[in-house]
């Protein structure tokens, strides 16, 4: 599923973009990333290359592989993309020199501690490398059985759940956009009915792996949170609170993708974007009558006023 690729003289910068050779770039990038998109990163490749010029590095130290790619530093992209290819070469890794991204957040620094590899090296402005091995991408938003397995065999190897059927509702309150404004009614009422609010921005790993392991039940706006799923309960409930616009609409799949792939019960709810001026990522929502009412018919629920 994820071969161990041998590559000479790559020259990469520091977000694992690969300038060439070209099946070296190809690897570390993905089958169904959009043209336009790999001609922007491309661009800015290019600039940084030229920005380090004349103080690019020459390394001809042994045994380094790449596993990340340009997104890996984003929560959903790093547990669904990167640990599997990790999880299933660990011990070739740990005999070897894992190159890592600058300034990595704390669920992938303790994710590599849990599993023991240490022998890491930061990737910094522009370098070749003589010699290089890279373990390829599979397509993003698209999840396989493999991948499935190696995520709920990692954890279970985490704690023991302690409590059962659990129903979490995860709120982004303090993120800087994808917040619900008219949230805290829906907080209220799912907290009279057994749900636990949680925030995940200070949260370990560790600490995630656990809670959702014995979850049953999620309901979260879209967002990387959502990922967590994949450590749930067999048979579990997702439900997905979605930013709409007629005037500007597009929305991203993935975790409905990884929902189906778990064979979970999902539910889509469409929330209104309040500035519909704002992209689909970057704007803040507000959940209509109807729209609050269809989350609780998703969860046999009914709101007595």
């Amino acid at each position: 599923m994820y071969p161990i690729l041998n590559f000479h003289q790559v020259l990469m910068n520091k977000t694992f973009f690969v300038l060439s050779p070209s099946e070296a770039r190809k690897a570390l990038l993905f089958d169904n990333l959009e043209k336009v998109h790999i001609r922007n990163i491309r661009n800015f490749a290019v600039l940084s290359f030229f920005k380090h010029i004349f103080r690019f590095r020459y390394s001809t130290q042994p045994n380094l592989i790449a596993v990340f790619h340009i997104w890996s530093l984003g929560y959903h992209h790093f547990i669904m993309e990167v640990l599997p290819k990790i999880l299933l070469h660990q011990r070739f890794i740990r005999d070897h020199v894992l190159l890592i991204p600058e300034h990595c957040p704390r669920f992938i620094t303790d994710t590599l501690a849990m599993l023991q590899i240490h022998n890491t090296q930061v990737i910094q402005g522009v370098t070749l490398y003589r010699d290089l091995r890279i373990i390829p991408n599979l397509n993003s938003g698209e999840y396989t059985t493999e991948q499935i397995k190696l995520l709920r065999a990692f954890s279970q190897e985490v704690g023991n759940p302690k409590h059962n059927s659990r129903k979490i509702y995860v709120t982004r309150r303090n993120a800087r956009s994808r917040k619900i404004f008219n949230e805290e009614i829906l907080l209220d009422f799912l907290s009279k009915q057994g749900f636990e609010i949680l925030e995940l921005e200070n949260l370990s790993i560790q600490a995630q792996i656990e809670m959702f392991r014995s979850a049953t039940v999620f309901v979260s706006i879209h967002g990387a949170a959502l990922t967590n799923m994949v450590w749930m309960q067999d048979r579990s409930k997702i439900i997905e609170i979605m930013p709409y616009s007629k005037e500007n609409h597009s929305e991203n799949l993935c975790y409905e993708r990884l929902s189906h792939a778990l064979n979970f019960s999902y539910h889509k709810v469409y929330a209104d974007k309040v500035d519909l001026s704002q992209s689909f990522d970057r704007c803040d929502v507000r959940l209509s009558q109807p729209q609050f009412d269809e989350i609780l018919n998703h969860l046999s629920l009914k709101y007595i006023k």
